[in-house]
């Protein structure tokens, strides 16, 4: 074998060591990053409604949301102590099921046994609902100050998220046809150039006058209740 082939097949053979290392590092990383997040959503409906739970670092936590009265769990989510977490959840009135842990091995394992593992559901259930036409009622959970040596006491609040309408003026072409040679259309052609809140603080007397060359489309804005 000559110089050439023989180079050839050690950067072909380090190459392929490279990328085995590669893809062996990124599994183990992907096998040792702590999950956060929904993990899944069983109950068939829409997730609108806001939970967010502040925990502190160092322990890890899968929350289930059970049904009152059929103790079914309808949706799971991961929390890794310390980061901010917020999930979606469907409308109804739960219990708050948390187990705890160093690291979560999977729905059959669970955090695995011993001292720094447990489950403790909360004593009061949450509703999840919408108030009236526009407001939809969630709940933060303070879980920061847990330890597993005395019963949980988290502060447990409402979240509030209003919606409302918000029109925006959007532009229109003229309705007319033909060029732009008569005074009419001129002038909404020069409309059509200016923004319609000036042109209202300009002339507010004449809105009707105003009024064709836009359309106002509405747009659904959300935002936390005062």
């Amino acid at each position: 074998m000559t110089g050439a082939a023989l180079l050839k097949c050690r950067l072909v053979g380090a190459g392929v060591l490279f990328f085995v290392w590669l893809a062996a590092a990124i599994a183990a990383v992907g096998e040792t990053a702590p999950p956060h997040g929904l993990a899944w959503n069983r109950s068939g409906l829409p997730a609108v409604f806001p939970l967010q739970v502040q925990t502190d670092p160092g322990r890890a936590f899968r929350l289930t949301l059970r049904q009152v009265d059929t103790d079914e769990a309808v949706l799971a989510a991961d929390i890794e102590g310390g980061r901010f977490f917020r999930v979606l959840v469907p409308p109804g009135v739960f219990r708050l099921q948390f187990e705890y842990g160093n690291l979560w091995q999977g729905e059959a394992a669970r955090f695995g046994s011993g001292a720094e593992t447990g489950i403790f559901t909360l004593p009061d259930t949450l509703t999840f609902e919408i108030l009236g036409s526009a407001t939809r009622i969630g709940h933060i959970v303070d879980l920061t100050g847990f330890s597993p040596d005395r019963p949980p006491a988290p502060d447990i609040r409402q979240q509030r998220i209003c919606q409302g309408l918000r029109y925006e003026p959007e532009r229109r072409a003229p309705v007319r046809s033909g060029a732009m040679h008569d005074r009419e259309s001129l002038r909404d052609a020069w409309r059509l150039s200016r923004n319609p809140l000036d042109l209202i603080r300009e002339n507010p007397a004449g809105l009707d006058d105003l009024t064709p060359p836009y359309d106002f489309r509405p747009e659904i804005q959300s935002r936390y209740c005062e």
